[in-house]
């Protein structure tokens, strides 16, 4: 955290100059899918991973992600984007934006994740914006592509965070039981809403998280085990309701609010710039 690559920086600016000698404007888009390369996409370091918990080797074996480096060839069709439901995307997404209203007991370094990984992700936007600030094409900015809204505003947990039922479809708790160590069964499906099969995940009881006591959702009271250590949902509702106590509005509570802290901390002070949002 906090270390840049100023030979990427240095290589970018060299990319937009040679732009500019043909006539090109630059947008610069902070590029992301399902949150890292090792959540089955591209975008954020290993390390936001590591930082709150999550154990890199085992995240495809628990069924915390499905990654094609790890599940090998032949890779399902358009299965990717179904990590945006799974266990370390989901997490990671309402750690980013709603960690403070959802994980308040979550802190790495001592400040909640949510004040952490969004200052070290504002931060190194602030770095390119430096190395690019007397760029005459460069137009503008990004400010994240495709966020997600992780677990905020679901009803329920029992229920999925990806709409259509595509790949190996789970509801939210079950990426959580299957991240902490124990199978389920779970639906394969071939194409969006065609049950092909039923599989079992993570049949050798791999765990997501570094140790028991990383597991984050069941520190804050989600879910548990009864006296047969079976795992229990204790409040399906969790992610629904804002610190007001209202429905989740994920733009108002806190799409805004990021807009907001980075366009506070992340000024540009040569030539008009743009944000898009």
């Amino acid at each position: 955290p906090g270390k840049y690559d100023t030979d990427y920086l240095e290589y970018l600016q060299k990319v937009i100059r040679k732009c500019r000698e043909h006539g090109i404007s630059v947008f610069i888009d902070p590029h992301q899918d399902v949150w890292s390369r090792w959540t089955g996409g591209d975008g954020a370091p290993a390390w936001t991973l590591e930082k709150v918990g999550f154990s890199l080797t085992n995240l495809n074996s628990s069924g915390a992600t499905i990654s094609h480096q790890e599940h090998g060839d032949p890779f399902p069709q358009m299965v990717w984007p179904t990590n945006y439901n799974r266990l370390a995307a989901a997490t990671m997404f309402t750690l980013f934006f709603a960690g403070e209203t959802f994980a308040p007991n979550t802190l790495i370094d001592g400040v909640n994740a949510q004040e952490y990984l969004q200052s070290h992700y504002i931060n190194a936007i602030k770095m390119v914006a430096q190395y690019m600030k007397d760029e005459p094409n460069v137009v503008g900015y990004d400010t994240l592509n495709e966020p997600s809204t992780g677990y905020a505003g679901l009803n329920d947990l029992r229920s999925a965070v990806f709409a259509a039922p595509l790949g190996w479809y789970m509801s939210a708790f079950d990426g959580m039981i299957l991240g902490s160590g124990r199978q389920r069964e779970v639906g394969f499906f071939r194409r969006p809403l065609v049950l092909e099969a039923v599989h079992t995940l993570n049949p050798n009881g791999a765990k997501a998280w570094k140790a028991e006591q990383d597991d984050i959702w069941r520190k804050e009271g989600i879910w548990d085990v009864d006296e047969k250590g079976e795992p229990r949902l204790l409040r399906p509702n969790h992610f629904s309701l804002n610190k007001a106590g209202k429905p989740v509005h994920f733009m108002n509570d806190f799409m805004v609010p990021f807009f907001r802290k980075i366009f506070s901390r992340n000024q540009i002070s040569s030539s008009k710039r743009y944000y898009f949002l």
